[in-house]
């Protein structure tokens, strides 16, 4: 492995072809295999395709780098070594066949082994990603800033007492129910949302034997925004989504996002409005604040709710690793929509990855 402190230069200037010949990127992926009865849970629906690696890696190739795809599973820490790389651009949402394939610490798995190994790596950094994979982690961390999320609560059983504040929530706009560590909209039905006490209790009862904890989130009336954001660009967030929910529904559940070009769903959820100025300020400048605040790295997409009433933003989910299919994963139709073509999307990525560790 090459040292890296070599290649640290305070100059300015154009990336050197010399730089571009000593990296050896390894794209780490979890791969997704057609068995179902490998999968804990749902959460393996979050693994990739070898395709999507191979994608990320010729697009890496098309700006002019060597990389090579790996697969995240026991024997990635000898993969890399014997491979011989010396940086990765991370994708893997775990590390499978351990004990942390598909649950906790799940994203994190990856990021420890990458700084076992002193291997710089795109994305947020494993001990964000540890205490920040949990819903209730976020929604926390930003409101100790100020910084506006909705209330939430993790339940592991029903409680003998709900709090007051929790059933004012559940008789105001409701309450929204899905597992404590489940990526982007992972285990979320389409009767997530719950209007009453009953339906509140019976709801919880029934996702807590299947994924343990449970976060329970205030819902937030109104449009809802997904954002990308790539930090090496000159402007981090790049064109603004609204998701135009089909008729009856009115959050991401899995069978919106996963079937969202279904032509029984009539339309594709994501459309690019013409905001105007002053709003489409406020609300890059939001995400930006949601994204320093939970000390994200890189890049990522993120859900926020506009509640009209209170002219306020909610952030109500991050994806610290974005899915990054060519053919239909969100944050490249919003890269799309910027002007970037796929290998112009990955590069930024990438360099963003080098400007962190300041390798120029």
């Amino acid at each position: 492995m090459i040292i890296f402190s070599k290649l640290i230069s305070d100059n300015q200037g154009e990336m050197s072809l010399d730089l571009k010949d000593k990296l050896n990127i390894a794209v780490v992926y979890t791969r997704k295999y057609d068995d179902a009865k490998e999968a804990t849970g749902t959460l393996v629906d979050e693994f990739d395709d070898p395709s999507v690696a191979y994608a990320i890696a010729d697009a890496l190739k098309v700006e002019g780098w060597s990389a090579s795809i790996v697969e995240a599973d026991q024997d990635l820490g000898t993969r890399l070594v014997e491979g011989r790389y010396n940086i990765v651009f991370n994708t893997a949402e775990g590390i499978r066949g351990t004990e942390n394939e598909s649950g906790y610490m799940r994203e994190a798995a990856a990021p420890y082994l990458f700084e076992r190994l002193s291997l710089p790596y795109s994305g947020t950094k494993a001990g964000e990603l540890e205490h920040l994979l949990t819903k209730g982690g976020v929604s926390q961390k930003l409101r100790k800033q100020g910084i506006s999320a909705p209330l939430s609560y993790v339940f592991a059983g029903l409680p003998n007492r709900l709090p007051s504040e929790l059933i004012e929530m559940i008789n105001l706009n409701g309450v929204f129910l899905k597992p404590d560590d489940g990526g982007s909209s992972m285990g979320v039905d389409d009767d997530a949302h719950c209007k009453t006490l009953d339906h509140f209790e019976a709801k919880l009862l029934e996702l807590i034997p299947r994924y343990g904890k449970v976060a329970v989130q205030q819902y937030i009336p109104g449009k809802e925004y997904t954002i990308g954001i790539v930090e090496s660009l000159e402007n981090p967030v790049m064109k603004i989504a609204e998701i135009t929910f089909p008729h009856g529904s009115s959050y991401i559940s899995t069978s919106v996002k996963w079937h969202d070009d279904d032509p029984a769903h009539g339309k594709k959820i994501l459309t690019f409005p013409d905001l105007d100025d002053p709003f489409r300020q406020r609300l890059e400048d939001y995400a930006m604040s949601v994204f320093r605040g939970v000390n994200a790295s890189g890049h990522a997409r993120m859900d926020i709710r506009y509640d009209p009433k209170i002219d306020n933003f909610y952030v109500v989910d991050i994806n610290f690793l974005p899915g990054l299919n060519p053919v239909d994963s969100w944050m490249v139709r919003i890269g799309e929509a910027t002007g970037k073509t796929y290998p112009q999307l990955i590069g930024a990525i990438f360099q963003s990855t080098l400007n962190e560790y300041r390798l120029k």
